[in-house]
């Protein structure tokens, strides 16, 4: 890390509490913040704005007759809903890619200069194991909530370890699950204070949008003037938009790194044993 953040032996000297990792977590975040967030801040940035102008499109299409705009409204929704599911894959598919790899990296050679000196290689890995790892996420989610959350809890480290260890997805689906059998209270509780804080940071970001769009419905119902509704929801859509670009960029590579560091402190204390 740079001159000021935890040392790298700190990860070394003794097994960590789960404050002292996203602390450090944080600081390696704090170090490589450009490559880290910059290219999700784009990527966010970019979908917002489709979204957005896209809203707006559907909007301009609405009837000036106040008696129709409830329906057309609904229509319009039911549009964007497919258009997004659509996009979203796209925008997923870039976030991982200019997202969560260069701050797998950058989180690794943190912890290790020597790390991740094959970065094409590793992020090949980690996507193949990104796509096989789905389905079986999927599946368990959909049939029974707990498989599926079990899974991706277990599976949390599996891109720390490829960047770590330079290996193959395969064997880090191994490791990464005998890392968690080993410490799974401070795997849940690391995943549970992740979760607890992105959430508050979207609520917190997305207060304001809430405050203007609720107020501009009360003062429509007071005023009965309901051709308010349009210019109300363009300027709401446009603030819905807040959230996403501001925590994203945040949250999401802040999880990359909170991976890497966790994993490179816990595989000196874990016992070796059957990966599975």
């Amino acid at each position: 890390m740079q001159p000021g953040n935890p040392p790298i032996t700190s990860l070394t000297e003794r097994e960590l509490d789960v404050i002292e990792i996203f602390k450090i977590a944080f600081s390696s975040l704090r170090s490589s913040w450009k490559i880290s967030i910059l290219p999700v801040f784009v990527v966010s940035a970019g979908y917002a704005a489709f979204s957005y102008f896209q809203s707006v499109k559907i909007l301009e299409t609405i009837s000036t007759n106040p008696a129709e705009q409830v329906e057309q409204i609904g229509q319009m929704m039911g549009q964007m809903l497919a258009g997004s599911m659509a996009v979203g894959i796209v925008f997923f598919s870039l976030l991982i890619c200019l997202g969560i790899v260069p701050s797998l990296v950058a989180a690794a050679r943190n912890v290790d200069p020597e790390a991740a000196r094959k970065p094409v290689s590793g992020a090949i890995q980690y996507l193949l194991g990104c796509l096989i790892a789905a389905l079986p996420m999927m599946i368990g989610t959909i049939l029974c909530i707990f498989p599926g959350l079990f899974l991706a809890v277990a599976l949390f480290m599996f891109p720390a370890v490829i960047f770590v260890e330079e290996t193959s997805f395969g064997r880090a689906f191994g490791i990464s699950y005998r890392t968690f059998a080993m410490r799974k209270g401070k795997v849940f509780a690391l995943l549970l204070l992740y979760i607890i804080g992105a959430f508050a940071i979207s609520i917190l970001l997305a207060i304001p949008g809430q405050m203007y769009y609720y107020g501009g419905l009360a003062e429509m119902v007071r005023t009965e003037n309901p051709s308010m509704l349009p210019e109300l929801m363009k300027t709401y859509m446009l603030l819905a938009q807040v959230p996403q670009v501001l925590s994203i960029p945040l949250t999401l590579p802040f999880s990359a790194h909170l991976g890497v560091i966790a994993y490179a402190n816990f595989r000196h204390f874990v016992p070796a044993g059957p990966e599975f």
